[in-house]
């Protein structure tokens, strides 16, 4: 896995329970696995957006507010309708040097145009990302 994002985690992302709000370490993910694609790719095809067309993530700790995290991530797959990327969210305490896992997933990209039709991804685009 890549490490794609690295930072600290803002107060103001509290939950009622005193964690990190589920859709801020959500859009860590979605983030971070857009990151992976642009780098791979996508930064070459100016006139084309990634777009998340679903996402299957797994909380497993919680994280707090004013500690940090990384966000890692890997290609699962791709194919000339879809783009997914494995995905690891980590955290620590600010006092601790040690990440323990957040969130584990996939998030899945569709390719679309300025006019927001689908784009297919190039053949390629697949045959250099699969080597």
């Amino acid at each position: 896995m890549k490490l794609l994002l690295k930072g600290y985690i803002p107060g103001n992302t509290i939950n009622g329970n005193g964690s990190v709000r589920g859709a801020w370490v959500f859009e860590q993910a979605d983030v971070a696995a857009l990151t992976f694609i642009n780098e791979l790719f996508l930064s070459d095809m100016p006139d084309t957006l990634a777009v998340t067309n679903s996402a299957d993530l797994k909380f497993i700790s919680p994280a707090f507010p004013h500690n940090y995290f990384e966000a890692w991530g890997e290609l699962e797959s791709i194919s000339s309708g879809s783009i997914s990327i494995l995905v690891t969210i980590k955290h620590r305490d600010a006092k601790s040097k040690e990440y323990t896992n957040c969130l584990t997933g996939t998030v899945r990209f569709t390719l679309i145009n300025k006019d927001r039709k689908v784009v297919r991804v190039p053949k390629e685009v697949i045959n250099a990302v699969k080597g």
